[in-house]
């Protein structure tokens, strides 16, 4: 009689587009743990530029003041950068740790959901995938696609609320022309290029061990069973209600806009209609105001 078969689940985005409600449905598993934190950072903050502001290793003093002063500020656990800074210092404390989780009695499914993994290159994918394959750990990867336009907004709205300008948000000013720079910038590319995402995931790691889902289907009954099967996941449908950091539709955008992002955006919604056909009905609502 052989074990379950163990899981690292690796969420590679995208933001705003439902995986913090995916890491919390998967991580209600009775035999899932997926550690301390949602997002671990490692990859992105040892790989990206754009993410060294999350480099928390022992070394990087300075970034470690900033962060446990934020913590503190916000009333956020004290540990949490710790726990990533241990990580970040050696490649071998990650496995390690997700290897403690699943050699827990009855665990066999563990996690880190960081989006903006979504900008990572083939080379270290190859290394996440190799170094827990290797350790008879499957990985099984999801990527959430969301209308390039509204997540773009939602996105945006939300760096505005936290007066967050690291995400290439300008904090002040025209709400309209913030969104626009934002679409334009080397950081909204790194973690919204749905096309190079998901054809470098389904390369790595074979098209049958990545999930690709769209958050406007991601609250469906079938779409849910269809995720947990996937994921080998229990199906919990009472679940489905149980949102996590919704946005408010504060700060209206003029359709102007809307249709201006429309087309900076024209190659990803040209790659999703031809890979995703049903995308064609579901994005770019230019009246809408969603979420």
């Amino acid at each position: 009689m052989t074990s379950d078969p163990k899981t690292f689940v690796l969420g590679l985005g995208a933001q705003k587009a439902g995986t913090s409600w995916l890491y919390h449905y998967l991580n209600a598993d009775p035999a899932s743990d997926f550690g301390g934190l949602k997002e671990y950072r490692v990859w992105d903050a040892l790989e990206l530029p754009e993410m060294g502001y999350f480099d928390v290793r022992p070394s990087k003093i300075t970034n470690r003041l900033v962060v446990a002063l934020t913590s503190r500020v916000r009333g956020r656990a004290s540990n949490a950068w710790k726990l990533r800074g241990h990580l970040q210092d050696d490649p071998e404390n990650y496995f390690a740790y997700f290897k403690e989780r699943l050699s827990q009695p009855g665990i066999r499914m563990t996690g880190d959901v960081t989006p903006s993994y979504s900008g990572l290159s083939a080379e270290t994918l190859c290394t996440i995938r190799d170094r827990f394959n290797d350790e008879g750990i499957n990985v099984k990867v999801f990527f959430i696609m969301r209308d390039p336009v509204t997540r773009a907004i939602s996105a945006a709205r939300m760096n505005r609320r936290k007066r967050d300008w690291r995400e290439s948000v300008p904090p002040f000013g025209d709400f309209d022309r913030a969104i626009l720079s934002y679409a334009k910038s080397t950081h909204h590319n790194l973690i919204a290029n749905y096309e190079h995402t998901v054809t470098q995931a389904r390369s790595v790691f074979g098209p049958e061990n990545v999930y690709v889902g769209l958050y406007e289907t991601m609250f469906q009954l079938e779409e849910v069973e269809r995720v947990s099967t996937f994921m080998g996941a229990a199906f919990m449908p009472e679940r489905i209600k149980k949102r996590f950091y919704e946005s408010r539709s504060e700060q209206p955008v003029k359709d102007e806009t809307r249709h201006q992002l429309r087309e900076i955006f024209e190659p990803t919604y040209r790659f999703a209609a031809q890979e995703f056909p049903e995308t064609k009905e579901l994005w770019f609502a230019p009246q809408s105001e969603q979420k």
